[in-house]
Parts: C-alpha cells; structure tokens; sequence
C-alpha cells in the first residue's frame, strides 16, 4: 500500500463531524483540476465547481462552471494552499450564489508571509466554518493549530498504517 492521498482521512473526520451530504454538506472545487484529482473521495456528495478565466487586462474573474450551492454547506477542497487568494475568489463567488456556509480543506497549506490570517475572522470577508488542514508542512501547521477557523487533521496515524502494510 501506498499513500497517494490525505485525503480519505479527511473524509473519516468529516463523517466524525457530522459533515455529510444527508446535513446539507457539498463540495467545491476552486477549479477543473481540483476536481479531476479529487472527485472520486467524494462520490457521495454533490459538488460545484469553480472556473477562472482571465480578461484582457489580466484580470481574473471566477465563475461556477457547475453545480448549485444555493441553501448548501460548501467544503471547498485543494492539494495545496499558498496565498489563498483563488480560494477567498471561489469562495466568494459560492457565497454571493447562496451558500450559507463556507468550510475549506486543503492538504498542504504553505501560507507564506503568515497568509493564513487573511481566513481569520478579524480579516476574513465573510464567516468561515472551519478550515481544515493538515500536518504535512508542520511549520505551518504548529503556528496556526488552535487559531479559529483552523482545525488540524493530522495524518500521522494514517502514515503508521501505511508504512506499517508496506513492511508486512
């Protein structure tokens, strides 16, 4: 066995939390790719897909390219997060089409130069439910751990179950 993904732990903790598809839960994707990568963990729920197109002055101007997120919980999900500024664009666009909530996961979240605190709520544009990450990149991970809206998934013991099937 191999560790392709983080991802199915984050699935584990979702169905923990409550965050499923029978509460009113759906997936986002900030974009094609994310959902090409990422679509087959989420099978059971419904999901909106984000697309970007640039304008002649560079601009980007996101779009919902699929789905309905109107009346929905929406979990935004990424591999990687840098700055975060595509994630706050699609998440806006879900908001102003009528999400009533918005919750992000990504895998690696990088946050350079403290990016992180543009999700928290003193400098957030809108309430975020929880933003889940995980420890892969645990300069980051310790820093944030316990500051709202950050709730840490932590994949050690996913790691021990696959290093331990691979020595048996």
């Amino acid at each position: 066995m191999r560790l392709y993904s983080a991802i199915p732990t984050f699935v584990e903790k979702l169905n923990e939390l409550g965050k499923t598809p029978q509460n009113d839960y759906i997936i986002g994707f900030p974009d094609a790719g994310s959902h090409k990568r990422f679509y087959n963990f989420f099978k059971n729920y419904d999901t909106v897909i984000c697309g970007k197109q640039r304008t002649e002055d560079n601009r980007r101007i996101i779009t919902i390219e699929e789905g309905n997120p109107k009346g929905k919980k929406v979990i935004i999900v990424d591999d990687l997060v840098r700055s975060g500024g595509t994630l706050l664009e699609c998440a806006t666009k879900i908001k102003e089409v009528g999400a009533v909530e918005i919750n992000f996961y990504c895998t690696h979240a990088e946050f350079p130069e403290e990016s992180w605190k543009k999700f928290t709520p003193e400098k957030s544009p809108f309430e975020i439910g929880n933003f889940f990450i995980t420890d892969t990149v645990s300069r980051v991970s310790n820093q944030i751990n316990n500051i709202k809206p950050f709730y840490l998934i932590s994949i050690v013991d996913h790691l021990k179950s696959v290093i331990g099937q691979i020595e048996n």
